[in-house]
């Protein structure tokens, strides 16, 4: 991996590494504490497992952007859309409980940010392949 190409004056995806960082360690907090900001979730030991992972998939998506290669980018697109997948299966399996317009606003915004940001990754990686003439 080229550390070399760390931002290249993209500060849009430093700013998007924080907050995939911050957004991921509040999702593990959520797992293990089943509530958050007012959100909450079921209290058994699966939402707890499967909840901290998805929050440990974005955070090191978060992490990878900062390094900002060809792979890394790769992998925290495949980590975001991990995220997202999650959050349908919490979301239909009744693992995230949708019975308040707070609970169906976070997770659709949740969601909605989540696949913003894998879009924004998505482009700077078709950007990094055609630079390196990998497409045309």
């Amino acid at each position: 991996m080229k550390i070399k190409y760390l931002f290249r004056n993209e500060k849009a995806a430093l700013y998007i590494a924080i907050l995939l960082i911050a957004f991921g360690a509040a999702e593990v907090i959520t797992g293990l504490r089943h509530e958050f900001f007012g959100l909450v979730t079921s209290e058994d030991a699966a939402t707890s497992i499967i909840g901290s992972g998805l929050g440990l998939c974005y955070l090191f998506a978060g992490v990878l952007l900062l390094i900002f290669s060809i792979r890394t980018l790769f992998i925290s697109i495949v980590l975001l859309i991990v995220d997202v997948l999650g959050r349908f299966v919490m979301m239909f399996s009744g693992m995230y409980p949708m019975d308040t317009t707070m609970q169906i606003i976070g997770m659709v915004g949740g969601t909605v940010i989540a696949v913003v940001f894998a879009s924004f990754i998505f482009v700077k990686y078709l950007r990094m392949l055609r630079n390196q003439n990998c497409i045309k």
